[in-house]
């Protein structure tokens, strides 16, 4: 069974999400969040097949959530739902590590669509294994030191 955490700070939303999700044979909603804290917290318990994130929520908006699940869960696909999806929003995602942005006026279809070509996008076997184990990168493709943030005691001008 897919499983699928959805974050929107509309209820109503949420509910549609989670009726075209289930509608789909094979998915169900493991978690809904009402903002990005919420999603964050819930991802690495729940290790979700796919996240859903609204950009504009309460507290830490989709951006920053995308950010912080995408460190957490790195080969989990994360896909913004969201009105606003003009060029601008849409670049800006991908560097937060959202794989597609998808409009909330389009037709369900898109969104079940996105997901579906993006579990089948997945690394598969070995290849998932390998990439869930790699060391986690700072953003600048460089390793992460564990404990100590990486900096190994210097400091580097911004």
């Amino acid at each position: 069974m897919t499983q699928i955490l959805i974050a929107d700070g509309s209820e109503i939303v949420r509910k549609l999400l989670k009726l075209l999700i289930g509608s789909h044979p094979g998915w169900s909603v493991c978690a809904e969040a009402v903002d990005g804290e919420e999603a964050v917290r819930k991802s690495p318990e729940l290790k979700p097949d796919v996240v859903i994130l609204d950009l504009a929520m309460g507290g830490m908006n989709g951006l920053f959530a995308a950010r912080e699940i995408s460190q957490i869960l790195p080969s989990v696909p994360i896909l913004l739902h969201t009105v606003n999806n003009i060029p601008a929003v849409v670049a800006e995602a991908k560097k937060y590590g959202i794989r597609r942005v998808i409009g909330k006026g389009q037709d369900g279809t898109f969104l079940i669509e996105a997901i579906e070509e993006e579990l089948d996008a997945r690394p598969q076997g070995v290849a998932a294994l390998l990439e869930e184990t790699a060391p986690k990168t700072k953003g600048t493709g460089e390793p992460e030191a564990a404990g100590n943030g990486g900096n190994n005691g210097t400091s580097k001008p911004n």
